[in-house]
């Protein structure tokens, strides 16, 4: 598999907080990379750094071939890389298929406005809210806004989403329903870097783990070799029977 994802030696501080300290890994194309870690480890720090939200105070981030640090959100989303926030912040005046269609018409190929609301529906059927589509996105539930989050950022048709807790809040079989559009993502070629604190789902979807504590990597491999590791371990999950579980039942 090709590389389409490099993050080298990337820092990110505020004032005299080093939030991201160089940080480092690649994703490979079509895969699902868990990015894990305490509160205030610098995970969605990170993520605003490779999609522009934030500067970098040092390291490079090169996205299929070409670096992008220093783009503006905008660009970096018509590279092809999308956002699903843990914080969903819907249009909540607009309809359903109106703020995926945004998503569409913004995104990576330029669409008008008429193939962006088609590929809005399409979005909506292939995530269940079909029949929301004409509510005002107002009105739906956590989980419905949840999918909705999702929906507006594959219209864009990324080669590459970074998705931000899109599992809190949800119960044991939204989550698993979440879990199988990842896979179906990952089969599809679209790559996936999740933050996710819902342990035995990052572990049981994603083929690597990158963990953080304190703005640094502290581990990276396979879940098997993250849950094991007992850096991670006293750093994060706190105790060595959780990680067993963890691992045999991921």
């Amino acid at each position: 598999m090709s590389v389409i994802l490099s993050v080298q030696n990337v820092t990110v501080r505020f004032g005299g907080l080093v939030a991201v300290d160089a940080a480092t890994f690649d994703v490979e194309q079509g895969t699902i990379l868990g990015l894990i870690g305490p509160n205030g480890a610098g995970k969605t720090t990170l993520f605003n750094a490779i999609n522009g939200v934030y500067n970098r105070h040092g390291g490079s981030i090169v996205f299929d071939g070409a670096r992008i640090s220093g783009l503006r959100p905008y660009d970096v989303a018509k590279r092809g890389i999308a956002r699903a926030h843990q914080i969903v912040r819907p249009l909540n005046d607009l309809s359903v298929i109106a703020n995926v269609t945004v998503g569409a018409a913004f995104g990576r190929e330029d669409l008008s406005l008429g193939a962006a609301r088609k590929v809005a529906e399409e979005r909506l059927a292939w995530l269940g809210l079909a029949d929301r589509a004409e509510v005002l996105a107002a009105k739906l539930n956590v989980a419905q806004k949840k999918r909705l989050e999702l929906a507006r950022a594959l219209a864009s048709k990324p080669r590459l989403l970074l998705a931000d807790e899109v599992l809190a809040g949800l119960n044991p079989q939204e989550v698993g329903d979440m879990l199988g559009v990842f896979r179906q993502l990952r089969s599809q070629g679209v790559t996936v870097v999740m933050i996710e604190h819902l342990m035995h789902a990052v572990m049981n979807v994603s083929d690597r783990v990158v963990v953080l504590d304190y703005g640094k990597k502290i581990a990276e491999g396979s879940p098997q070799e993250v849950t094991n590791d007992p850096k991670v371990i006293e750093a994060y999950l706190g105790d060595p029977k959780l990680a067993a579980r963890i691992t045999e039942e991921g």
